[in-house]
């Protein structure tokens, strides 16, 4: 199965890294809209980059920057509370 997605926008806030089990990790979002005749639709993609991805877009891009992000689209499913948790990146 193919798997794979590419999306343009522009950053929402400017990237954080923090570290997890000692590697650079990077979660944020991309907006981006679609206008079909009078209609316009504010979209919002959540993304997360590691290592030296992450290092990167924390160096070199800001909030309000235009971004092309290529990747794969994962659910992370959880647990919380006894309630089944998902989210999409």
């Amino acid at each position: 199965m193919l798997n794979r997605m590419m999306i343009h926008g522009r950053l929402t806030k400017d990237i954080e890294v923090t570290q997890v089990g000692g590697f650079p990790k990077t979660e944020f979002t991309v907006a981006w809209s679609e206008k079909y005749k009078d209609i316009e639709k504010k979209c919002f993609l959540r993304c997360v980059a590691w290592r030296s991805t992450a290092e990167f877009l924390q160096k070199y891009f800001k909030k309000g920057q235009e971004i092309m992000v290529e990747g794969q689209m994962v659910t992370d499913e959880w647990e919380k509370d006894g309630q089944k948790q998902s989210r999409t990146l």
